[in-house]
């Protein structure tokens, strides 16, 4: 029983990954934006991100600029999810983790059970066109809420 007991909590446990986002102290406009949305689009997913910013040599001198683009970050980001782990040095690198928000994290998670469902009723062959497009389906949908 015990054993059973275990492997249904296994089974309907979230496997919320882990993604990284590498920034920089320096990072440009563009560059900034391309790597928000990678994080917001993770997050959407129910995934956590670890956003690191690397120091190399005397870089590290300049710990106050990459707090202040972490917390940009955190701004920009602030409706889709928590700070799990502030900022903080380790090493040559800063890092901090965002958690998605419990609501987006159900809906992603839901979501991901009712495509292995649908899945499981379909044949492989001759799907992949149709798979492509319910992916932009799913993602409009989690964006919708």
């Amino acid at each position: 029983e015990n054993l059973k007991r275990e492997k249904m909590k296994k089974k309907n446990s979230k496997n919320a990954e882990l993604k990284e986002v590498k920034l920089s102290y320096k990072i440009d406009v563009h560059d900034y934006e391309v790597r928000k949305r990678a994080t917001v689009k993770f997050l959407m997913k129910g995934d956590k991100v670890k956003a690191s910013i690397r120091f190399k040599g005397r870089e590290v001198a300049h710990q106050r600029l990459a707090e202040s683009t972490f917390a940009r970050l955190m701004e920009d980001t602030k409706e889709f999810c928590t700070v799990e782990k502030k900022p903080m040095m380790e090493g040559r690198q800063m890092q901090m983790i965002l958690c998605p928000l419990p609501e987006i994290a159900r809906a992603a998670e839901k979501l991901k059970k009712e495509k292995k469902a649908k899945n499981k009723g379909k044949s492989r062959m001759g799907d992949e066109e149709e798979d492509s497009e319910d992916e932009d389906e799913d993602e409009d949908e989690i964006a919708a809420g």
